[in-house]
């Protein structure tokens, strides 16, 4: 009996107080998968219900397809949810393929229900053929070895109970239970990536080797069993407020220091297009003076500040000026609280000063060239050596937000006042200025 072996799958892999979300399209893989996830929910009593997704690219056909699920669970009394998205439109506005665009859909959807707390767990349907799928698409795409891992059993929110499971198995469990499912001619297309390697690229290839299929996935699990290994030989990355950074380390193996700058890639939500040329002129840096900097794909900006390599973001709209205010002020990424000091304990970080001493025509800005600053206690610097004095690294002088009039600094949010605007025994309006993110 194929029924106990897939319902005891499903059991190891979810826990007392899950609530599981069952993806179903409605083909053979799906329908099976929710027969073995309702013949476990009835023997360990957990909720579970369907997630249908209805992409909108075969317009009746794929409303059917989404009608027949619903129809399935409503005569099984399970509860069913349809996500309609737009396929079509969304590849088109993103610049990807229509498979690409159907995929971040769907998954945008399974992680929202994650996020919102409708279900702990998702459980999808994929196969030992998927997988072997998936790991020729990314050989022939050009991938790492952590690549060559493909899916897992278990990632995040996500189960994937058959994974191991050959078609066959799952051929033979839908009729054995007589289940009943419906077939997306769309699979049959070889215009898709994924069906060309399918129908087209897998037969051929087990022309050359009966087991195909089993070989690329012995291939995912022995790089699973390396990036398990490797993993314990890592160097640390620092995660900051928005930044990611990690130390310089000397004669690091050109493996480890090329996956730090993947981590720190990711840290910085950056999961994919960051290439071999990318952690190559990383690397570059290394060679580098203090300050010297790269910009990177998504907006990430790498500096060397140091003995570090520093991964930020690359600032945005940092030439606003508004008349200067008390209150709450935003600028760009940065709010300003500048209060009443006698408001309440001060922060960390809080700086005081006189607002009587703040002359007319004063403006909040970011630093500019030919900018200078007295400092605290007497004797005036440009703006740039006063901040290296500080030892503020060079990718953060231009997020900072000031005060001044002209080209004089009064204060510099988060770093001090300039000692034209310090507090005295005499003074009446003391302020604090304190620095959040916005």
């Amino acid at each position: 009996m194929k029924q106990p072996n897939f319902v005891e799958k499903i059991l190891r892999l979810v826990s007392v107080g899950d609530r599981l979300a069952v993806a179903v399209s409605g083909g053979i893989d799906s329908m099976v998968l929710l027969h073995a996830v309702t013949c476990a929910a009835k023997k360990a009593g957990f909720p579970f219900f369907v997630v249908n997704i209805e992409h909108g690219i075969r317009g009746a056909a794929s409303l059917a397809d989404s009608a027949f699920v619903k129809d399935f669970c409503e005569k099984n009394k399970i509860e069913f949810k349809c996500f309609p998205v737009d396929a079509v439109s969304y590849s088109k506005e993103k610049g990807t393929t229509l498979e690409e665009g159907a995929r971040a859909l769907r998954y945008g959807v399974f992680d929202s229900l994650l996020k919102d707390g409708r279900c702990t767990k998702v459980a999808l349907a994929h196969h030992r053929a998927d997988q072997a799928e998936t790991v020729l698409m990314r050989i022939v795409r050009g991938t790492g070895v952590t690549g060559l891992i493909g899916m897992q059993e278990v990632s995040g929110g996500y189960i994937r109970p058959l994974l191991d499971v050959p078609k066959s198995d799952i051929l033979a469990y839908a009729d054995e239970n007589k289940i009943s499912y419906i077939t997306d001619e769309s699979n049959f297309d070889n215009a898709y990536t994924r069906n060309f390697l399918r129908n087209e690229i897998m037969p051929a290839l087990k022309k050359l080797s009966a087991d195909a299929e089993g070989g690329l996935t012995r291939l995912s699990r022995l790089a699973a069993e390396n990036e398990d290994f490797v993993r314990s030989c890592d160097n640390p990355v620092e995660i900051g407020d928005g930044t990611a950074s990690m130390n310089i380390i000397e004669d690091e193996h050109a493996l480890l220091f090329k996956r730090r700058v993947r981590r720190c890639f990711e840290v910085m939500g950056v999961n994919k297009d960051v290439e071999e040329r990318h952690v190559e002129l990383v690397r570059g840096l290394l060679a580098c003076n203090n300050g010297a900097s790269l910009d990177m794909p998504y907006g990430v900006k790498v500096t060397r500040e140091y003995d570090k390599l520093v991964f930020g973001r690359v600032l945005q709209n940092n030439d606003l000026t508004v008349p200067f205010v008390t209150g709450k002020v935003a600028l760009g990424d940065v709010t300003l609280d500048i209060l009443p000091a006698d408001d309440g304990k001060p922060e960390k970080g809080d700086l005081r000063f006189d607002l009587d001493k703040i002359p007319e025509g004063a403006v909040l800005r970011h630093r500019r060239q030919g900018d200078s600053f007295t400092k605290f206690g007497g004797g005036t610097k440009s703006m740039g050596d006063y901040l290296t004095d500080k030892k503020i690294p060079l990718r953060l002088r231009d997020g900072l937000v000031v005060c001044a009039l002209g080209s004089d600094i009064l204060f510099i949010a988060g770093v001090e006042i300039s000692d034209d605007i310090k507090t005295e025994a005499t003074s009446e309006r003391i302020y604090k200025i304190h620095l959040e993110k916005a």
